[in-house]
């Protein structure tokens, strides 16, 4: 709607504004199948969530002049904030980093800046269009003036952390805390690995690998450290389970066996209480998250994994 009316009042321009960019990225959020770079977009995007707060606080509605096309605009930003607190109910790959780690907020703030001082006010010079306040200051800015854009590096620098790490912890509180509306534990896991646990308490484990410098001395396997990605740890949340890949050394196959051997040591039973749909969910999670399990012969999770339907 928010694009049919730019279209209208021929704005279209004014899609470049960091909110619209937003708006766009959580639909893609919204839509994007899980993978490694939509977690990374989303932690990204959680720092941006200011320009929706200072958007309601500082509304700038005098040029919306079309029916409906103001209230569209408190629409929008409300839901900009709705969203991503629903894709956080999701879980998946819709996780956040802890609180004290500020390296994503960093990260975020660095782009926004860049985004605004590059593009937008290269295209705001070039079009004469005041795209994000970049040429002149808002009729609603608090600190109108010529120097209004150092005071918005110096206040941005702290509204951006601040909302996100707010918004981050309410979410926690309401999704992990709240009686009304918890539905887990740790908002940093997966909704659905929650089966992949239940599987490692039921005493479900991965058999051990052909390579014999990768197999632990009890009997659990690891994952082969030739061109695969760690298994994950099992009880382990999504969080805690490392990216990195195997690289291939005695050094780093002594890691991996030291710190994985230890928990995929019980043996493999047939338990009749796990459902298809629980392995249906782990099938996911392993070939969402690109891990390839060393089972026997086969090369990875989503063969292993049909290899114990019979357990339905």
């Amino acid at each position: 709607m928010e694009i049919g009316f730019k279209f209208a009042s021929k704005q279209l321009i004014y899609l470049l504004n960091p909110c619209h960019i937003t708006t766009a990225l959580q639909i893609y959020l919204l839509a994007a199948p899980p993978s490694r770079f939509v977690t990374i977009m989303f932690r990204v995007h959680l720092n941006y969530l200011n320009g929706a707060i200072l958007a309601i606080l500082f509304p700038v509605t005098n040029t919306r002049v079309l029916p409906f096309e103001e209230e569209l605009y408190w629409l929008q930003h409300m839901l900009m904030l709705v969203t991503p607190y629903y894709l956080l109910r999701l879980g998946g790959v819709y996780t956040i980093e802890d609180l004290s780690d500020m390296s994503w907020t960093f990260l975020s703030t660095g782009i926004i800046f860049l985004y605004h001082f590059l593009p937008l006010q290269a295209i705001g010079l070039m079009s004469e269009v005041n795209l994000n306040n970049m040429l002149c200051p808002a009729i609603s800015d608090p600190f109108y003036g010529p120097n209004y854009r150092l005071y918005a590096l110096a206040h941005q620098s702290l509204c951006i952390p601040l909302v996100a790490k707010i918004f981050c912890l309410i979410a926690t509180f309401f999704i992990t805390t709240f009686p009304l509306t918890k539905i887990k534990d740790v908002l940093g896991s997966d909704v659905s690995f929650s089966a992949y646990e239940r599987r490692a308490r039921n005493g479900i484990h991965f058999s051990g690998c052909s390579d014999p410098s990768l197999t632990s001395t009890n009997g659990g396997g690891v994952v082969n450290g030739t061109n695969r990605a760690a298994a994950p740890p099992l009880g382990k949340s999504v969080g805690a389970i490392s990216n990195a890949a195997v690289a291939g050394t005695d050094t780093v196959k002594q890691d991996k066996q030291q710190g994985l051997s230890q928990q995929l040591t019980s043996p493999l039973v047939n338990d009749g209480a796990i459902s298809k749909a629980q392995l249906e969910c782990t099938e996911e999670f392993l070939v969402t998250e690109g891990y390839e399990i060393c089972y026997d012969e086969f090369g990875n999770a989503k063969e292993f994994l049909a290899d114990h339907e019979h357990l339905d």
